[in-house]
Order: structure tokens, then C-alpha cells, then sequence
């Protein structure tokens, strides 16, 4: 028994989707105007690629690509932002460049405006880090001999640590202007000094 397999007839009827069987017009004439023009020699086919090439290097970045990086808001400068908001904050041990650097902030801040109030973040270890002694107790009190000396109102916040010549700075703000956070560690060690000359000379001294 042989099966008989009809080939398929073409549907002439007007259906809805007949309409997508060719190609729009303009991809149509697109085509045929480019295989007229590389069939008659008027453009080669390395020179339509290249030139294909030259015109996709050309396009230009999407406009709104270009509105949403310029739209989008700058980080602002830590260093001015805080210069704005009158604050100086010491987050490192005390050492001479550390010292200068405060110095430096205090002073322009009273040269800018003595009347208004500074405030000094502090999550200091004094001049010990890790149990090494990193500087001397006088960058300490250079910090709060200009802290006494300028006229602005200093108020002073621990907000970690202030050990040892730090929690010295946290009590030279105004009087009534000493702050510390619920989390706040302030540390007073014992004061160490040197010594030099004899031994007889210490035991007199006495």
C-alpha cells in the first residue's frame, strides 16, 4: 500500500498575515538601488564597507546617555565641605604634621569669621599607636595652647576615642562644650616626664 503525500497548495485567499510575506519598501528599494550601483561600478564593495564603517564610527553617543551623566550630582570635596561647616576633625595620632595641619585649620577658621563656632570631631590615641609611641606630648599642647588662644567658640565631640594627650584637646573646648557619643572611650595615662642630670641631683629633688 503506497502513501500518497500531497504536495501543499498555495492559499491565494486574502489573509491577515499575507501582508508580511514581502519586504517593506523601502528595505525593498534600499537593495536594489545598492546591486544597481555595485553591479554597474559606480561603488565597489570594499569601498561601501569602508564607508559603512566610517558612518558607524560616526554616530554620536545617545543624547539622554549624555543627559543622565551630566544630570548626576557631583561628591562633593571632603576637605571644602567640612572648611564649609566650620568643622576640624583629628582621626589620627598626634605627630608634628598632624599638629601643623590642625594648627593651620584653627587659625584660618578664626581669620575667617571669629564670631562663629568651631567644632573638633576627635577619635584620637593621643601620641601611642599599637603601644609605639609615635610623637611628643608638645604637638599635643601646641594644639591646645591655639585652642585657648583664638577668640571663636571651639565646643569639642569624641566620637570613637580621645586617649591619653587626645582627651587633653577634648577638655580644651568652651566650658560647657564637651561632648562625647554613648559608644565613646576617654582615657587619661599616666604622665611619664624626662629626666637628665644626676642621680643625686633627683634624690634631692625629692
Amino acid at each position: 500500500m503506497e502513501a500518497v503525500v500531497s504536495a501543499p497548495r498555495l492559499l491565494t485567499g486574502a489573509l491577515p498575515f499575507q501582508r508580511f510575506t514581502k519586504s517593506p519598501p523601502s528595505f525593498l528599494s534600499l537593495r536594489t538601488s545598492l546591486r544597481s550601483c555595485i553591479s554597474d561600478g559606480s561603488v565597489s564593495r570594499p569601498s561601501f564597507r569602508t564607508a559603512a564603517i566610517s558612518s558607524m564610527q560616526e554616530i554620536p553617543m545617545d543624547v539622554r546617555d549624555r543627559r543622565s551623566i551630566s544630570s548626576r550630582p557631583q561628591p562633593p570635596d571632603l576637605a571644602s565641605y567640612l572648611y564649609s561647616n566650620r568643622i576640624v576633625y583629628l582621626a589620627t595620632p598626634i605627630v608634628p604634621s598632624v599638629m601643623e595641619l590642625i594648627v593651620a585649620q584653627l587659625l584660618y577658621l578664626q581669620a575667617e569669621d571669629a564670631g562663629k563656632p568651631i567644632c573638633l570631631y576627635i577619635n584620637s590615641t593621643g601620641t601611642i599607636k599599637d603601644g609605639q609611641k609615635l610623637g611628643n606630648e608638645l604637638e599635643a599642647l601646641g594644639v591646645y595652647d591655639v585652642m585657648r588662644y583664638i577668640e571663636a567658640p571651639i565646643s569639642t565631640l569624641c566620637i570613637g576615642k580621645a586617649w591619653g594627650e587626645a582627651a587633653i584637646i577634648l577638655a580644651a573646648g568652651d566650658r560647657g562644650s564637651h561632648y562625647a557619643l554613648p559608644s565613646s572611650s576617654i582615657m587619661i595615662r599616666e604622665p611619664v616626664a624626662n629626666f637628665d642630670g644626676q642621680v643625686s641631683d633627683f634624690v634631692l629633688a625629692r
